[in-house]
């Protein structure tokens, strides 16, 4: 099985002010997405259990690449800044996870735009390989002739799944590459260069990808998926009425059987009980709050329309793996 100690990582690192690639273990899903601070990133942990996490990131100015472990099934809400775009690929080993309700196996790469946005959903034991580059290191490279680049222009807010082989191992080859530098690198005055190189082997990879198959292929979101995405926005948008009313006071979900088998296929869970995950991470982060530190456990809960303390304490502590007190006490990330 994979797991945190198999994630391949370069080798440790001293971390002074003139270094620029860190590793993190981590042990809340708030602190790790800080981490990615190219991307707005919101997880929800989906499986019940302590979090384990880990991360190696290397930030060479352009191009950042980020290899991340979580050791709980986990969502991950992506928003890509404007001036950016982002692809992940599935690393070495590691079991397959879903961008749009797509399976991200090894022959494929999902892909976002600047101002996209999507959700991916990580299974336990999770390793995930993202790397964002800015739009106009890439656009405006010199590897990257005008086919592609008009190509990556087009692509909708939402992202695209690429079915290629031959682009995902190319792109797992750019980043492996750019880590051997970073690894090797004996000064940050070496930055500039792998920096510079990365962005032409990522736009060169695009362009290869053309020049061999003329258009990219790009990957039919499953209807599922779609119905999903709808009820779950919907449940998010209208979570006080749905607190004070239940599911059934929501129009536009469609059947109820129909939006029940669209949650089980995609998170493994109800409507119902992955609106209540989202209240306990509401409150998970309430209480990490150094501004809310004189407000009582009981109250934020309350909040969030847990009004049983018992029965609060049980979701929590079955979810997160501790209790509410123990998370409340545990105010700063670690980090290694």
């Amino acid at each position: 099985m994979f797991t945190m100690n198999s994630l391949c990582l370069p080798k440790q690192r001293s971390q002074s002010v003139k270094d620029f690639f860190f590793e993190y273990l981590q042990e809340n899903l708030d602190h790790q997405s800080e981490i990615c601070s190219e991307l707005n990133l919101i997880y929800t942990q989906l499986s019940g259990g302590v979090f384990k996490g880990k991360v190696f990131n290397s930030n060479t100015g352009h191009v950042s690449i980020y290899k991340n472990f979580y050791s709980q099934a986990t969502e991950m809400r992506v928003s890509v800044p404007s001036s950016s775009y982002c692809f992940f690929v599935l690393p070495e080993k590691a079991e397959p996870f879903f961008a749009c309700g797509i399976e991200l196996t090894r022959s494929r790469v999902y892909l976002l735009p600047p101002g996209g946005g999507s959700l991916v959903i990580v299974p336990a034991n999770g390793h995930v390989t993202l790397c964002t580059i800015s739009r106009d290191a890439l656009i405006h490279n010199e590897g990257l002739i005008e086919e592609a680049s008009d190509w990556l222009l087009s692509v909708e807010r939402r992202g695209a799944v690429l079915g290629s082989s031959v682009l995902a191992d190319r792109l797992r080859s750019d980043i492996e590459a750019a880590l051997e530098g970073v690894e090797n690198a004996e000064a940050p005055e070496a930055r500039e260069f792998i920096d510079k190189s990365t962005a032409f082997r990522i736009a060169s990879s695009f362009t290869m990808e053309v020049l061999r198959s003329d258009a990219f292929s790009a990957i039919q979101r499953p209807v599922s998926f779609e119905r999903f995405w709808r009820a779950r926005k919907l449940l998010l948008e209208n979570h006080r009425t749905v607190k004070e009313c239940g599911l059934q006071s929501l129009s536009g979900l469609g059947s109820r059987r129909s939006t029940e088998q669209a949650f089980a296929e995609h998170v493994d869970m109800g409507p119902l009980a992955c609106y209540r995950v989202v209240r306990l991470h509401s409150v998970r982060r309430k209480l990490i709050d150094l501004g809310r530190l004189g407000q009582s456990i009981g109250d934020i809960a309350s909040e969030e329309g847990f009004w049983d303390w018992s029965r609060f304490s049980t979701y929590y502590r079955r979810h997160f793996g501790v209790l509410p007190s123990d998370t409340r006490s545990r105010l700063q990330p670690s980090r290694r």
